[in-house]
Order: C-alpha cells, then structure tokens, then sequence
C-alpha cells in the first residue's frame, strides 16, 4: 500500500526517543498523535492503558519511512533496544529498566531544545550527566504530573514554561555519564571516575541496569524499609538517592563493596541481630551464587567469595559462635559491629559490671562471649549521653558562627519551619543532622517586613512574595541566594497583606520590581 509523505517533516536528532518523534511529526503536520500510531498498526486503546507509552506495541518502521522519507536505520536508533539472553536478567529489565508511566525531563535541556531525549526512558538515569542536575517530572507551579505532550509543547497545562523549572544541582553525574557513553557505543569510560571498576565500567548497558537495579532493590529495603518505584515516578529524590548509593558500591572497588556487605548483613530484623549468612543477607548470598554462572559479572563475584574467605566473621569458630547466639550471647566482633566502634575493651565493662558477659579462658587468646540484651541497654545509654552532648556542641558552634535555629527563624518571621529552611537553602549550615539559619538573613527578611512595609495599598499594581521570586529567576536566570539579596539592595516599596501569613503577605511594587531586575540583570 503506497502511503504519500507527509507534507512536513522535522529533523530527526540523535539523541531523541522515537516517541518524541511521533509527537512532533503529528504536531507539526497539524494532526492527532493517535492518528500516526493507528497509520503505523499500532493499536491506539493498549497504550493510552501507559500513559501513550508503547509497552509491548511495535511500530512498523518502515511506514515511517515511507511517510518522511528518512532511512529506517536512523529511526531504528532511537529506540533503546535493551535485551540480555539470560531470563533473570531480561525479566528485571522488562519490569524495571524502562519509564512506562510518567516522564522525567532536564529543564535546562528542553530550555536549549524541545524534544525527549531517549536516555530520559531509564530509570537509573536519574541526573542529566550534561547539566549536572536532577531530572523532574512535575510542573514547578501547579505541581501536576508532565505528560509528553507537555513537554514537546514547552508549557504545562496550566501556562507555565518546562524549562522555568526550579533546578536542583548536583555534585556529579557520573552514572549519566556511564550511560551515555554506552548508550553512544563509546569505548572509553575513564574520564567518568578514575576509582571506578573496571570490571563494571567494561559491562554492557543491559548488565549495568541489572546491577544498578538489583542493589538499588536492596539498599531501599534494606537500610530505609521502602521500597524504591522503577515502575513510576513518586519520590525522585529517594530514587535519586538510593540509585546513586548503588551505584557508589563500584567507586573505590572493592573497599566499597565491603563496606556494603558489612553494613547489610548486620541489617536488624524483628528486634534481634542478624549476623553471618542469615536472612535476607542468606537471600542476597543465593542470588550472588546465581550470578557467578554469568562470565561479565565475575568481577562482583570473585570479590565476593574473597570477602568471605578473609573478611567475613564466620571463620573457623562459627559452629560455637551459632551455639553461644542461640544461648543469647554474641561474639567481641560482633559487638563491635553493633556499637559501631573501632575498638572496645569488653573484659573491663564485663568486669565492672556494666555489661554482662562471660570471659573464656583459652591457651591461646580469651573468649570474650557478650549478652546481647545487656549490651544493646548500654550502647542506648551511651548513644542518647553522645547525642545530647553532641547536639548542645553543634548549636553553640552554629551559634558562635552567627546561625540560629530553625524553630527561632520561623518563629521570627511567622512561618513554617518547612518554609524556612526552603527559602534560606543557600543561607543555612547542616551540623549533624541539625540545620541552623544564618541569622542576618533572617534579620534582613524582618526587617523588610515589619519596618520597610507599608500596608496593602489596593490602588497600585503589586506583585506578591513568591511570584516576584518566580520572576526574578525566570528573568535574570540567576539563583535563589541572588534573588534574596537583589531584595536587601534594592528599595522597592513593599506592602503588608493583613489577612494572610508568612512571606505570603509580603506584596512589591510591580512596576518599581520590573524596572529594579532589568537594571541588576544588566549589572
């Protein structure tokens, strides 16, 4: 059947999912995205169930040929064909490799040009490895899930732009990277990270997903008792996170990967300690044992079967350690584990009384043997003395540096302390697990609001708190730091809302604002 070519037909990019293709071949030709998947066989009512994703539809390439006149192989490259002969490893790609439901962009991308990069498709490529920054994939002011069409038309629903998208930087992006680079076929990945494995940075694209994914699976449950989504987007910095601790597994090989298994084995578990090959960490041992049969991952397993022959706290003496566990007893390495400390002296607390334990002479080197129950009572008492000294020292430092705390900086400018410690991100200082507030700042901000402003004048044009930031960045393109301070320098009159709250209340002067970031962006 001879179909004629469409009568516009946009440039293919290299880096572009076929999908976005589609979107803008429609688009440009004036036409219903459905409309182009019914012309190339695919049924229109399965992938509207995925968001307009094509799940398990194939596109007849060559209708796209004979349509736009571009040659097959070129639209061949832009669908990520990831497939691994091995069922284990093929199942985990088709259920978790792929974004089927929502879409995660780069702002900063799309702000250079409007189209979807295919690489976008993978779940473990959560930072754009180009900008350093995280993917979104919701609208900065109406909050609201961005479909394709959004983002191949540049706006939101609700008018806003995708590329105003508040940024969220990064310190490296070096598994983007990875995947760039295997995705493009390029043979060279030692500009990425020079600690990196070279047994994984040798793996193909289809084993480093598997491998990302399976530990990614087993840190979220693991240490954070949730379960990471690859299936869609909910939480993207939790995915960000857990995703990129996975992949720190393969940075400074294999101290990396020890330091793993030490800290997951010993994951606790219906109150009692795990120790040794037990539990899920016998669960991770059975699945590591399964993987040694693939030749690419030998790199992982090898170093596995090392840990255990020399690192792990079996040894030869496990038979009367698994005896002195059942009779509530714990071994002095073990104990070192749970106090997450170097070193102890267990014969001097079990000898002052402040454990319990029991000390077994040998010829050659004592058996220090610990009640678990008695130890973990200690090791609370020690931890809540650390904590409260430790936080007092990190509050009179913060202070002495000129910071107070959150709690006293939304209470000084009547807001929330969630608020706060967004609108003073790049004017605040983590101690510990504390985060304390620059007080000038905070100074400055009241000072605009209870001796600057005026009150709500309904007669002249104003711009509220939030929306001038909005503005500001938009226009100038500069950070949220240099917003607060263009506010401190500038003098434009400022009013008071009565009835609301917060910095919501605070109103400018729109002409006076407008005038005032043309003139500082030209500074």
């Amino acid at each position: 059947m001879n179909r004629k070519k469409l009568l516009f037909v946009p440039k293919v990019y290299d880096d572009e999912s076929l999908v976005s293709y589609i979107y803008r071949l429609a688009n440009v030709n004036n036409y219903e995205v459905a409309w182009i998947y019914e012309l190339l066989g695919v049924d229109v009512n399965k992938i509207r169930t995925q968001g307009f994703q094509l799940g398990n539809e194939k596109i007849d390439i060559s209708i796209l040929f004979e349509i736009t006149g571009i040659d097959q192989f070129v639209f061949d490259n832009l669908s990520l064909n990831i497939k691994n002969s091995n069922s284990l490893i093929q199942n985990t790609i088709d259920q978790f490799a792929i974004r089927n439901i929502k879409r995660q962009f780069c702002p900063l991308c799309i702000k250079e040009r409007i189209y979807y990069r295919k690489i976008w498709d993978i779940n473990i490529y959560t930072r754009c490895h180009i900008h350093n920054c995280l993917l979104m994939c919701r609208c900065v002011n109406c909050n609201r899930h961005l479909t394709n069409q959004d983002i191949l038309s540049g706006f939101c629903k609700c008018g806003t732009m995708i590329s105003s998208n508040l940024i969220i930087g990064c310190n490296t992006s070096n598994l983007g990277q990875l995947i760039s680079t295997k995705i493009e076929q390029s043979v060279s990945v030692s500009r990425i990270n020079s600690t990196l494995s070279e047994g994984f940075g040798k793996l193909r694209i289809d084993l480093i997903i598997y491998l990302i994914i399976f530990l990614s699976i087993k840190i979220s449950q693991g240490f954070y008792q949730r379960r990471i989504s690859f299936t869609q987007t909910s939480d993207v910095h939790f995915n960000d996170k857990i995703v990129n601790e996975a992949f720190g597994i393969f940075i400074n090989w294999p101290q990396s990967f020890y330091d793993f298994l030490n800290e997951f084995k010993m994951i606790p578990k219906a109150s009692q300690l795990l120790t040794g090959l037990k539990k899920d960490f016998g669960r991770f041992h059975f699945e590591l044992i399964k993987l040694s049969k693939i030749d690419e991952f030998s790199f992982i397993t090898n170093e596995y079967r090392n840990y255990l022959q020399n690192f792990w706290d079996g040894g030869s003496g496990q038979k009367i350690l698994d005896v002195n566990l059942r009779k509530k007893y714990i071994s002095a390495y073990q104990a070192i584990k749970l106090m997450g400390t170097k070193s102890i002296n267990f014969s001097t607390l079990i000898t002052e009384g402040l454990i319990e334990g029991r000390i077994v002479l040998r010829p050659s080197k004592n058996l220090i043997l610990i009640d678990k129950s008695s130890l973990e009572n200690y090791k609370k008492q020690r931890d809540l003395s650390l904590k409260s000294n430790r936080n007092q020292f990190e509050e009179e430092t913060a202070r002495k540096q000129g910071f107070i705390t959150v709690r006293e900086a939304a209470l000084k400018l009547e807001t929330s302390k969630t608020t706060m410690i967004k609108i003073a991100q790049d004017h605040s200082v983590r101690k510990g697990h504390r985060i304390f507030i620059l007080k000038s700042f905070v100074v400055n901000l009241f000072e605009l609001i209870n001796n600057k402003s005026k009150d709500f004048n309904g007669e002249t044009k104003l711009i509220e708190f939030y929306h001038a930031q909005r503005y500001f960045i938009k226009t100038t393109n500069k950070t949220l730091k240099e917003y607060y301070r263009f506010l401190f320098e500038t003098d434009i009159e400022s009013y008071i809302k009565p009835q609301k709250i917060g910095l919501e209340r605070i109103y400018f002067n729109k002409q006076q604002l407008i005038q005032a970031v043309r003139s500082y962006e030209f500074n």
